[in-house]
C-alpha cells in the first residue's frame, strides 16, 4: 500500500508538466512557432524526459468492473429483415430498438437500449418472453 502512495505522490507533478507543455504548444501563433519551433520542441522533450517515474499499480488492488445488460430480441442474416422486424414490433414496445451488425455471428441483431442492472434486464426479458415474437429474447452482459 505504501508503494502505491509513494507512486501517487509524483503523479500531480507529471500531470502538471504535461498540461504546461500542451498549453505552451497550443498558445504559440503560427509565426512564433516558425521562429521558436526548435527551442520549444527541445524544451518539450526535456520536460517529458525528466519524468522518469511511472507509478505502478499494486497487483492486490482490485478494480471494480462495470457492466451493462442488453436485451437482444432478434437476429437476421440481412439488414432488411432486421429492419422489418424492428418496424413490426416498434409499436408493441415502449423502448428504443437498435439494429446493428454483429461481426462475431455475421448477423444483424435487433436489441433494446442497455440496462444498468441485471434484475431490471431479467424482469423485462420475462415480460417479453410471454409474447410469441419475443420468446427467444436473451440478455447480453457487456463489460466496460
Amino acid at each position: 500500500m505504501s508503494l502505491l502512495k509513494n507512486s501517487l505522490k509524483y503523479l500531480p507533478q507529471a500531470i502538471a508538466s504535461l498540461v504546461i507543455v500542451f498549453y505552451l504548444s497550443s498558445c504559440a501563433s503560427v509565426e512564433e512557432q516558425k521562429v521558436e519551433e526548435k527551442p520549444v520542441a527541445e524544451n518539450q522533450l526535456d520536460t517529458i524526459k525528466s519524468v522518469d517515474y511511472s507509478p505502478s499499480v499494486d497487483s492486490k488492488v482490485e478494480v471494480p468492473k462495470s457492466y451493462v445488460y442488453i436485451l437482444q430480441i432478434g437476429a437476421y442474416s440481412t439488414f432488411e429483415n432486421a429492419k422489418k422486424f424492428r418496424e413490426s414490433v416498434k409499436s408493441k414496445l415502449n423502448e428504443e430498438i437498435f439494429v446493428s451488425y454483429d461481426s462475431r455471428t455475421s448477423l444483424y441483431v435487433v436489441r433494446l437500449s442497455p440496462r444498468e442492472s441485471r434484475e431490471e434486464a431479467e424482469e423485462l426479458r420475462t415480460k417479453l418472453r410471454a409474447q410469441k415474437e419475443f420468446s427467444d429474447a436473451f440478455i447480453l452482459t457487456v463489460e466496460f
